[in-house]
């Protein structure tokens, strides 16, 4: 923003002072005086000397009477050149642009009328150095406290907190009472985390950690699965009675509700052999069988389980020549 009617011939010196190398501003030349000239603003935030301080900073004072006008100028002390950020109307604060973690940062809010601007005087704050700041413990979503009837998969769930730069989950079978999970350390942007597959019926507690160089827990909830009965899964492929079929042959079906667990049956109805079985995890929908004998007939079905098991209808397809 140009300087309008203010036409000021300013004169910016920078002197780095002391081991934290705060930056002062003098040999300021307004034009002459006309009438009495603004109070000195206040300033108030950040706090003089302020430690750990994060973005996005904005920077506050009080007003200044006989002020039309106010502007702002920084520098971090590292670099040593001042910005400005052009006449503000009608405000008493400025949020900055992002600021370098761990530099030290001085500013002026400078009073200005027409004629003359009058400084509040150097201010001075530290940026919070990457992942030193202090965590803060994550507000937990989902699940909620103390929900019943949870069905797999469970995703935990919780908001994100300011300033943390990893998460941790630790989740307890508290039925079975086989000690603390945890997940894998997690993004300060990831809000969210889904666990392997939970037992049916069973409570479980679980927390989550915000952490920066250390960690803040939040409070500890808890909630419990549902023992909800197993589905039949439906078959897919090969299509029932379907004929030609080439080796391999792997047998398809889709997932079914809550199953958390396949159990895989075939026959040869040829040769009369009886069934062979496989189980499969929950979260696979297919099976590979080895080699089948050509032109047999092959029958075929999948139970879906949880705590018990429901099977699907039986279906056969027919190998080629």
């Amino acid at each position: 923003m140009s300087r309008h009617p203010f036409s000021l011939a300013v004169r910016r010196m920078l002197i780095v002072l002391g081991a934290i190398g705060v930056l002062a501003l003098w040999g300021f030349t307004p034009r002459t005086p006309v009438g009495a000239q603004p109070s000195p603003p206040q300033p108030y935030q950040p706090p003089y000397g302020a430690t750990g301080v994060q973005n996005p900073v904005t920077v506050a004072w009080y007003p200044s009477y006989g002020a039309v006008a106010y502007d702002v100028a920084w520098a971090d002390a590292a670099v040593g050149t001042w910005t400005w950020s052009g006449y503000l109307y009608n405000q008493t604060s400025y949020t900055l642009p992002t600021l370098t973690a761990g530099d030290t940062y001085g500013w002026y809010v400078f009073a200005c009328d027409y004629y003359q601007c009058v400084s509040g005087g150097q201010w001075y704050f530290v940026m919070a150095s990457s992942g030193s700041g202090a965590p803060v413990a994550p507000q937990q979503s989902s699940p909620a406290y103390g929900a019943n009837n949870v069905n797999n998969p469970v995703s935990f769930g919780w908001a994100q907190a300011s300033g943390d730069t990893n998460y941790l989950v630790e989740y307890e079978d508290a039925t079975a009472g086989t000690g603390w999970n945890a997940s894998p350390w997690l993004s300060g942007t990831q809000t969210s985390w889904t666990a392997p597959n939970l037992n049916s019926g069973d409570t479980y507690y679980w927390l989550v950690y915000g952490c920066t160089s250390y960690c803040a827990a939040s409070t500890v909830w808890y909630f419990t699965m549902g023992s909800s009965a197993p589905v039949a899964p439906q078959l897919s492929s090969p299509a029932y009675g379907a004929s030609g079929v080439t080796n391999p042959v792997t047998l398809v079906w889709s997932q079914a509700g809550s199953d958390t667990e396949y159990v895989v049956y075939y026959a040869d109805a040829s040769a009369g052999t009886g069934w062979v079985g496989a189980s499969v995890p929950g979260n696979q929908t297919s099976y590979p069988l080895p080699p089948l004998t050509a032109s047999h007939v092959y029958d075929w079905l999948v139970y879906g389980c949880t705590n018990s098991c429901v099977a699907s209808p039986v279906w056969y397809f027919s190998m080629a020549p």
